[in-house]
């Protein structure tokens, strides 16, 4: 049985529960955005199942969690207090679906996440033009997982991302000193830093040392539908 689930959708005849992973902003300790991740019981691990899937799927599974959160945040009347996160594949960016989907629910402020991939000069001229298209909606574009592979490091510098979040087991693994020489040079080329994997009040610590601007991670409990309903959406309890 999954808990706190926003909503639920069957693809491939499978039912997936979406839930709400908070990011923290370290200098205010409120909810500022939140990552919307599959999760499924009949499936041990979602990440790997949806890195089998083509870009087309992706992409479909990405619309119909924009659809799915644009009602909900419709209802609760908060889209235009709290940034969402969603994960989709770079080849979305070119998809005419998601454009449209992108440019009609632009009142909710998505930011879209990719991960690393193998490009060429061509493919980048597009990306930058797909990148200016969604970002005129007032939507961020995000690297994921930066730090993972080679391809996270090249295109950090080449292409305009809103934000960066550095991966879980990049900021396990670091040093402090690793840590701010890493948040730095991201800021250096996106506005914005995210710290995935904080797990307890020592990494959050540590996030806030680093200099990053948000933290992401189990030390804070998953948001509910109850938590859009507050009437002050940005107070997480404890």
């Amino acid at each position: 049985m999954l808990n706190n689930v926003l909503f639920k959708y069957k693809y491939r005849e499978m039912e997936f529960g979406v839930i709400a992973q908070p990011i923290i902003e370290n200098r205010t300790k409120k909810v500022s955005s939140f990552e919307l991740l599959s999760r499924s019981i009949a499936i041990d691990c979602v990440d790997s199942f949806f890195g089998t899937l083509s870009a087309s799927d992706v992409t479909k599974v990405s619309c119909i969690q924009m659809n799915q959160i644009a009602d909900l945040l419709s209802v609760s009347n908060k889209g235009d207090n709290l940034r969402v996160h969603v994960n989709i594949h770079y080849k979305t960016l070119f998809n005419a679906d998601f454009i449209k989907l992108a440019k009609k629910i632009k009142w909710v402020k998505f930011a879209f996440e990719i991960n690393g991939f193998e490009c060429d000069a061509e493919q980048l001229i597009k990306l930058k033009n797909a990148f200016k298209i969604i970002q005129s909606f007032g939507h961020e574009i995000w690297l994921d997982d930066h730090g993972v592979n080679n391809a996270t490091v090249s295109l950090l510098l080449d292409l305009p991302w809103d934000g960066v979040k550095i991966d879980k087991e990049i900021v396990w693994r670091s040093s402090q000193e690793q840590l701010c020489a890493l948040v730095h040079c991201c800021k250096c080329y996106a506005g914005k830093v995210t710290l995935e994997g904080v797990e307890d009040e020592y990494l959050q610590d540590l996030s806030v040392y680093a200099g990053s601007d948000f933290s992401q991670g189990f030390n804070w409990r998953l948001l509910n539908k109850g938590f859009f309903m507050q009437e002050s959406p940005l107070l997480l309890e404890a």
